[in-house]
């Protein structure tokens, strides 16, 4: 029992709990009592790891704690140690041909003295035997003192030219020299980073303990019962990134027991076993790592989430409800099917804390409603942060940067095959290579570059065959330029939900390129930030924003951003003209500037609470 408490204590604090207190690696894992019944739970790669021994030694591994921004303060500086060697890299490349095109140009300098040379001599003999002085037989022609001024230049340029070749060898030596001492370096460099990557991970089994005893405190207060099984435990994810993505998966597994599973009763009565069933499963595909929650419950009550929805005055009685706006729903800030507020359910914290999670990391989240059979999410989170190099290809007049871990070939295809996928809806949309069938995808159509264009029938376009996540996409581009060392530098809270592009680099000339997710660019459903930022509304048509500021440039950014989002933009300048606008109108939502002249933003909100047409209309109060 102590033993017990003491791994419990150590769990929770995030500590190794002493060596000598862990039982044998043989001894099984001890049974856990869950709702008046005994569950196994046999996870591979759950026990305790052995503690590393340094070679040579008898003796375990010395340990000490390090702080996580000092690891990443190392992970960037050796980063930027690697983009350095490769900038020199080039550098040394640039030398090595500027000593060729020295070599070419000591070859044509040798060769017009020669011709120099050839030519002086040439004239020298005419003029001998043009002469007619007596003393001409008793002399030789080629005696020194005959050479002219310029003969002895070009024989003092021609050693000259000697010493060049000579220079040119020491300095083609000295550039195979440090191009050998380079490459040596930059293999070091690349282990340090993958040395510092690994000092983040931890792998998902040592957070399982604190899973299972939320799943057996449930299940004790519940009077359920519940088996969770767990896939692919062993897989290791950074340090940060699992501590935010534990409290979303809590809250899935929370879901998944309260509203879920049934109770035993109800699964004998549906033809279920009486004990339910919670998976989780760790799979990762290239540069992706997808974790799938599902249980076999009976799924999402259609029905009461209606109810809840025409309660909370968003889905009015007569608009039709499909299951996808159910799931719609359920991802709504502060929607919840609970009646009462309890410790368990209705405590207003619902599934868009987990989509907005999910988002922060760069992911997306995917729910599957199987009616009768349970719900299934979908993380996906994508590795990308951690990227050492890329490569980069070329779509319209834009440079992106692709993670090389999800490529897995690179080809040509027929221009006509491009253009069936339009014309010829999903049966020309897909081409086989290496045994496995990919989507034909144009890259610069995915990220908005260049709208469709026609490609030649008769051309060979280049194509780069991915596996993101689950799918197999065959990407066109215009050209490659090759896999290149970088470091991913993140946009910012600002930009942290765009969906797609998780970060950026530089280049040696300094110029930014993006660094793609396809999986995201290509996702049909997933929480973006384009579906978390469109309200449902219970008219047709796009949402009506009226706008109301009194600078015309406030006005026209939020009008572009707004159209950007499938949304519609009243503009008014003042409140008086809001309110000739709102006799004519009836927005969704009101943007409301503060300071304004003839009626600020007070007045108007106070006019437009005490007006019983138009009382219920959200207002958002802007102000710097």
């Amino acid at each position: 029992l102590i033993r017990r408490i003491r791994e419990f204590v150590a769990a929770a604090r995030g500590v190794t709990p002493p060596q000598e207190e862990q039982p044998p690696a043989a001894e099984p894992q001890p049974e856990r009592q869950k709702g008046g019944r005994i569950v196994h739970f046999p996870v591979a790669g759950v026990g305790t790891a052995q503690q590393e021994e340094p070679e040579g030694s008898g003796l375990p591994a010395e340990r000490f704690r390090v702080r996580a921004d000092m690891l990443d303060g190392l992970a960037n500086m050796a980063a930027e140690a690697g983009i350095c060697r490769s900038r020199v890299a080039q550098l040394i490349d640039g030398i090595r041909q500027n000593i060729g095109e020295l070599h070419g140009t000591i070859e044509r300098l040798r060769s017009q003295l020669r011709r120099l040379d050839m030519e002086s001599e040439s004239r020298m003999l005419s003029r001998y035997v043009e002469s007619d002085e007596p003393e001409q037989e008793q002399f030789d022609p080629l005696e020194l003192d005959r050479f002219s001024r310029r003969q002895t230049l070009a024989r003092g340029i021609m050693e000259s030219l000697n010493d060049l070749v000579s220079l040119e060898g020491l300095m083609g030596e000295q550039v195979r020299q440090s191009s050998t001492l380079l490459e040596q370096q930059g293999k070091a460099t690349h282990r340090l980073q993958e040395v510092l990557g690994r000092a983040r991970l931890q792998p998902f089994s040592s957070h399982l303990p604190r899973l299972y005893r939320l799943v057996e405190q449930l299940c004790r207060e519940l009077g359920k019962q519940v088996d969770l099984q767990v896939e692919g435990a062993s897989q290791e994810l950074d340090r940060t990134m699992l501590a935010r993505l534990l409290p979303a998966i809590e809250h899935i597994l929370r879901n998944a027991v309260v509203h879920g599973v049934e109770s035993p009763e109800q699964r004998t009565a549906n033809g279920k076993p009486e004990t339910g069933r919670i998976t989780i499963e760790l799979e990762r595909h290239g540069a992706d790592m997808l974790i799938r929650i599902g249980d076999d419950g009976a799924g999402l009550d259609l029905e009461r989430i209606r109810q809840k929805g025409i309660e909370g005055g968003y889905l009015h009685p007569d608009t039709p409800f499909s299951e996808e706006q159910a799931v719609q729903f359920i991802q709504r800030a502060g929607f919840s099917t609970a009646d009462s507020v309890t410790q368990l359910a209705g405590r207003g914290v619902g599934l868009d804390v987990v989509g907005r999670e999910i988002r922060q990391l760069g992911g997306t989240v995917q729910i599957r409603n199987l009616p009768g059979e349970g719900v299934l999410f979908t993380l996906r989170l994508p590795l990308m942060r951690y990227l050492s190099s890329a490569l980069l290809v070329v779509a319209g007049d834009e440079t992106y940067a692709l993670p090389p871990m999800s490529i897995e070939g690179i080809t040509r295809i027929e221009g006509e095959r491009i253009n069936a996928r339009s014309s010829n809806g999903s049966l020309g949309s897909y081409m086989e290579c290496m045994g496995h069938s990919y989507r034909i995808e144009v890259l610069a159509e995915l990220v908005g570059a260049g709208h469709s264009h026609r490609f030649r029938d008769g051309g060979h376009y280049i194509t780069i065959l991915m596996r993101v996540a689950e799918r197999r996409l065959a990407v066109v581009v215009d050209r490659v330029m090759g896999e290149r060392e970088i470091l991913m530098k993140s946009f910012g809270p600002q930009l942290a939900r765009l969906r797609g592009v998780p970060g950026a680099t530089f280049l040696d000339d300094g110029s930014a390129v993006m660094i793609l997710d396809l999986a995201a660019l290509v996702e049909p459903g997933g929480i973006s930030y384009r579906n978390s930022c469109r309200p449902i509304t219970a008219g047709q048509g796009k949402p009506k924003i009226l706008v109301v500021d009194d600078s015309i440039t406030v006005r026209s950014v939020m009008q572009r951003f707004l159209k950007r989002h499938g949304m519609e933009a009243l503009n008014a300048k003042d409140g008086m003209e809001a309110v000739a606008l709102l006799d004519r109108e009836r927005p969704d939502l009101v943007l409301l500037d503060v300071e304004m002249p003839r009626m600020n933003g007070y007045e108007l909100a106070r006019y437009i609470r005490n007006s019983s047409a138009v009382k219920n209309i959200p207002i958002i109060m802007i102000s710097s």
